[in-house]
């Protein structure tokens, strides 16, 4: 092994990874699915374009498709991208406001 390699073997079907998504401000993207490498980015990313369903999101990033381990992160991450998704409407004013 190259050296500053861990010298132990890991699990193949990632059981050693729990999610325990915790918001934070730093600037790292966390990866969700180690599988098909999508990060809580990525999952924020296709919220915001549109994605409305955690099966579409399943379908455009391969998330949780593969070993499983990752659905209820992934699951927990796409939730909190849907609750921090604003709809942008335009200010109209009527009335008198609008005569001013």
């Amino acid at each position: 092994m190259a050296k500053g390699h861990l010298n132990r073997v890991l699990p193949t079907n990632h059981s050693h990874l729990e999610c325990c998504y915790v918001p934070c401000f730093n600037f790292q993207p966390m990866i969700v699915c180690v599988c098909h490498k999508v990060s809580d980015r990525d999952i924020k990313r296709q919220v915001r374009d549109g994605c409305s369903s955690f099966e579409a999101l399943q379908f455009e990033t391969g998330a949780a498709t593969c070993c499983g381990c990752c659905e209820s992160c992934a699951r927990e991450v796409f939730e909190q991208a849907q609750g921090q998704t604003t709809v942008e409407r335009p200010i109209v004013m009527m009335g008198s406001l609008a005569a001013a």
